[in-house]
């Protein structure tokens, strides 16, 4: 079994280091609520606050897919040894995918979700759950796994996928949404996974999911694809009757501040309280009575008076 200290042979430090530059990049909000104020960063891929957002989106479309219906497959898209560079394999990738996922649309499958995921080796790969218009014949096969009975339509969905081999599994319960939500949900931010790395302690999971960003972000490249049925899923709050507190952006010069940095490891919405940041802006007298005020929860003062301040 490959050790950890081989896994982190896989990713180097100009990698991590790009990805933690870029997260740093993140602007910061205040949002008072009665007595006090919630600060918070925004989201950016790569971050908490980014991947809760996309949870609510993501099990929005699992549940459109009712994937215990008999007429879902799993499927895992897979390069054959090649010539091929690692990033290479991520934009011919990107672009096979796109078209593959039309063909499938000829056989009768039109809705799809897929993430686009790296290899301990850096390489491209995609998972898909995808959704036919009809039943699915499964069979399970001597490994216990579901599988298509239907071999000619197996042929043609392997067939559809030019770059190397398509794996096709059939679905019978909700185990494949559990798998699209750890992807794309709460859990998919790479924090956890920066953190280990600098401590000597990641794990291969980690390793990938540090490599799939890296690459992504990189080359300008989605992490996942949706059909055109399920985009309004996507899109769309599952709370109608939200109503946003008013949200202030805290000026740069703050959040770059040496003594400001240690606030900004905590990356999840509503985690602490401004109340310590305030009495540091007090010591600190950069700010005027109005603005700080602002920032303990005042409601009147707006975000160009706070940057005023600055």
């Amino acid at each position: 079994m490959m050790s950890v200290s081989a896994d982190r042979q896989k990713i180097n430090n100009e990698k991590v280091n790009h990805l933690k530059a870029r997260l740093k990049k993140v602007p910061w909000f205040i949002s008072p609520d009665g007595e006090t104020t919630t600060a918070f960063p925004g989201a950016k891929r790569g971050n908490r606050v980014y991947a809760y957002r996309q949870d609510e989106r993501i099990q929005s479309v699992i549940k459109q897919l009712h994937m215990d219906d008999g007429d879902c497959l799993f499927l895992t898209f897979t390069f054959d040894p090649s010539g091929l560079t690692v990033p290479e394999t991520w934009t011919k990738g990107n672009a096979e995918i796109s078209k593959a996922m039309r063909k499938l649309k000829r056989l009768g499958i039109r809705s799809y979700v897929y993430v686009k995921e790296a290899h301990l080796s850096g390489r491209f790969h995609v998972h898909a759950v995808v959704k036919a218009d009809h039943r699915l014949p499964f069979f399970t096969d001597h490994k216990g796994k579901c599988r298509l009975s239907d071999i000619v339509l197996r042929r043609k969905i392997q067939n559809a996928w030019t770059l190397g081999h398509v794996d096709v599994q059939g679905i019978k319960d909700e185990g494949a949404g559990h798998y699209l939500a750890k992807e794309l949900g709460k859990v998919s931010h790479v924090e956890n996974a920066l953190s280990r790395y600098d401590k000597g302690t990641a794990e291969k999971s980690h390793i990938k999911k540090l490599l799939a960003l890296y690459y992504l972000v990189k080359l300008n490249i989605r992490q996942y694809g949706v059909s055109a049925d399920l985009i309004p899923y996507m899109n769309n709050s599952t709370d109608e009757d939200y109503e946003p507190s008013p949200v202030y952006m805290i000026p740069r010069w703050i959040v770059e501040d040496p003594r400001f940095q240690p606030y900004c490891q905590t990356l999840i919405p509503g985690t602490w309280l401004c109340d310590t940041i305030t009495q540091w802006l007090r010591e600190r007298q950069a700010l005027s009575e109005s603005v700080w005020k602002a920032l303990a929860g005042a409601r009147s003062v707006q975000m160009d008076s706070v940057l005023a301040g600055a």
